[in-house]
């Protein structure tokens, strides 16, 4: 493929709407992921002070349904090329990050039921540090992520940002 995502994202300035939308498609695997910092809060209080403010936007993004969420973004944004490619790859990707940020949630299903206390903390400690990574990294991937969106740049994402790239010219080639 000649066209990369950089190539495209320089042909002309992004509006500032499309840059808007591209932060607001990014909060949605960032408010998933704050779910993850329970125990890093409960460990250093202080790092949650800069997460209070975020607690009504949190419960509201709470009260609709994930899979409402998940075909907005898809058939109502990525399928849709009346969006720009920034918006759409930017939803793509936010898209991948949030099934990403699900991974813990699995980790936690396989590491209940331990038969011994000494394999119940092992386990314990292993759902902690799975937490607390993805609570650092989805932290850290929003930040850069909104940083590159407000410029009008494509934030890219190792092993992430490729894959999307493929997905979005497989879904132009379809339409």
């Amino acid at each position: 493929m000649a066209s990369s995502s950089s190539s495209y994202q320089h042909a002309q300035p992004i509006p500032a709407t499309d840059r808007l939308v591209s932060v607001l498609v990014n909060l949605i695997p960032f408010l998933n992921g704050l779910k993850y910092g329970t125990y890093l809060f409960h460990k250093y209080p202080i790092l949650e002070l800069p997460f209070n403010p975020l607690i009504p936007l949190l419960e509201f993004y709470k009260a609709i349904p994930g899979i409402f969420i998940l075909l907005t973004l898809y058939l109502g944004i990525i399928r849709d090329r009346n969006f720009s490619r920034f918006v759409r790859f930017n939803s793509q990707q936010a898209l991948v990050m949030e099934i990403m940020v699900l991974v813990p949630e699995l980790a936690k299903k396989v590491l209940v039921g331990a038969d011994t206390m000494e394999q119940i903390g092992f386990k314990f400690e292993l759902l902690k540090l799975s937490h607390d990574v993805t609570f650092i990294l989805t932290v850290a991937a929003f930040v850069y992520a909104v940083y590159k969106c407000v410029l009008g740049r494509i934030p890219k994402f190792p092993g992430i940002s490729h894959a999307v790239e493929w997905q979005i010219f497989a879904i132009d080639r379809q339409l």
